[in-house]
């Protein structure tokens, strides 16, 4: 979350879309001294979007209320306490935490069948009060303070109190996955122990209690240290239905950020970067791992926009992400320096759907001065118009191979193309470049060559390379 910049934006965004809709009512009747209906209206519709629409989450508490100071600021109102937020900007490490289905069984990753940890009617139902009490945060309108402190204590005692247990839960699986020597049985008996604790004076309360004191240094250290953030059991309603049954398109309707800079080596010593490898299979820079994390909690069809790294365009070990983002609809790519920085920054916008034929993807170039200032209107231009029958060294191309055309344009110092996203699917390494005429004709001649070489000419090096080493383990091995 930072600082709450981009939570703060769409609140605003959101209100002037209710605001300005042909349908929306008035419904602010009292109107303050100095405002116009239109900015009653505004700030009536931005403080219920940030109650009810907007979620964040930062490892920082200090980001946290900084967030909510920021949301406050935009939504406050003549007369009217501050918003309730606390249900939607939680504090956590939003990269470690487990999901709902995980916690059946201690985390083994040879997938040896275990003793299943059984919830019965348990979890499903505390989602569902969770949710009906969200609902009622949600749909209260904060006009006076003591409505804030319903709120206020129907999420400690109904929401937070119900899902503790399983929150619980979820750290002990991440404790488990981060190190702490656990069996099957032992894991069972301490998630049962936070859903129905033993008779106090039973056997199985000493042996739960024995059990607890050997591992409540690695529970602490877990909970203090790493942080889990279980997204599921923290923004219930994103996930799951009213009766506690899971959604069957679950996750949020729209992601967008600007996440931490952290390279693979400076992260080398954080506590949770061999669960990081567990978790995602790989180690790489924090924000790549951020793009995976956040197109698994978008639902199917959900935006995703992100302000990261440029690293990615290029380098052979973020082809991954490459892969990743071609999968979807990649709907916006570009290059650019927004907070002037020492990383190079690009931005993507993205929807979590397969890609379809007539796909196109605006490039922005927004880094280097343009002498030519365009009209305003010619980047809508751009966006709307079809794609030209504009070819550019295609007499290169081999007959089974798809035709890129490319439209260029400009609007100030930016420097806009759209294209299909063939260029990059069809580049070595599927790497990203802005698709210029002379890049393209560039990349017409000699792509082909190079990407026949690489897996051809790569996979005779290859046999070659084989070869030599079993002539010489051959050779070392021979007696003389």
């Amino acid at each position: 979350m930072g600082s709450g910049h981009f939570l703060v934006r769409a609140t605003e965004w959101l209100a002037d879309q209710i605001v300005y809709h042909p349908t929306t009512e008035f419904k602010v009747k009292e109107i303050g001294r100095g405002l116009s209906q239109e900015q009653a209206e505004i700030s009536y519709w931005r403080r219920r979007v940030v109650e009810a629409c907007i979620y964040g989450a930062d490892l920082n508490p200090l980001a946290v209320e900084l967030s909510k100071l920021s949301l406050w600021l935009t939504c406050i109102a003549v007369n009217e306490p501050l918003n309730f937020l606390d249900h939607h900007l939680r504090t956590g490490n939003s990269l470690v935490g487990a999901r709902v289905e995980e916690f059946h069984t201690l985390p083994d990753y040879a997938s040896k069948e275990q003793i299943a940890l059984s919830y019965g009617r348990d979890l499903s139902a505390a989602v569902s009060e969770a949710i009906k009490e969200i609902e009622q945060i949600e749909g209260e309108a904060s006009t006076d303070i003591e409505i804030v402190k319903r709120k206020e204590g129907r999420w400690r005692d109904e929401v937070l109190e119900r899902l503790r247990p399983f929150k619980e839960i979820g750290n002990l699986w991440i404790a488990a996955a981060s190190g702490m020597k656990l069996n099957e049985a032992e894991y069972v008996r301490l998630a049962t122990g936070l859903l129905k604790p033993p008779h106090p004076r039973s056997k199985d309360a000493e042996l739960l209690k024995a059990l607890q004191s050997r591992t409540k240094g690695d529970l602490d250290m877990t909970a203090t240290a790493i942080k889990p953030f279980h997204w599921e059991l923290e923004f219930p309603d994103a996930f799951y239905n009213d009766d506690g049954s899971r959604k069957e398109n679950p996750g949020f309707d729209a992601i967008l950020g600007n996440p931490p800079y952290i390279s693979t080596q400076t992260s080398s010593g954080f506590d949770f970067r061999g669960l990081l490898d567990r978790r995602f299979s790989f180690v790489d820079d924090l924000y790549v791992h951020f793009v995976f994390e956040g197109f698994r909690l978008l639902r199917h069809g959900g935006l995703f926009g992100y302000i990261i790294s440029d690293t990615f365009f290029t380098l052979s070990t973020k082809e991954r992400m490459r892969e990743l983002l071609q999968r979807q609809r990649l709907m916006i790519l570009g290059q650019c320096d927004p907070f002037r920085a020492t990383v190079d920054a690009a931005i993507f916008v993205a929807q979590k759907a397969n890609p379809a034929a007539d796909d196109n993807i605006i490039f922005v170039q927004a880094r280097y001065p343009m002498g030519k200032t365009a009209p305003d209107k010619e980047l809508v231009e751009l966006a709307e118009k079809p794609m030209p029958p504009l070819l550019l060294g295609s007499e290169r191309l081999s007959a089974d191979q798809v035709q890129y055309p490319v439209y260029h344009g400009s609007q100030g110092c930016l420097r806009i193309h759209k294209s299909s996203s063939e260029p990059w699917r069809h580049a070595i390494k599927k790497v990203f470049f802005e698709p210029t005429a002379t890049i393209i004709r560039l990349y017409d001649t000699f792509n082909p060559p190079l990407k026949s070489f690489s897996i051809n000419g790569g996979t005779k090096l290859e046999r070659q390379r084989s070869s030599m080493t079993t002539n010489l383990q051959s050779r070392s091995t021979s007696k003389p």
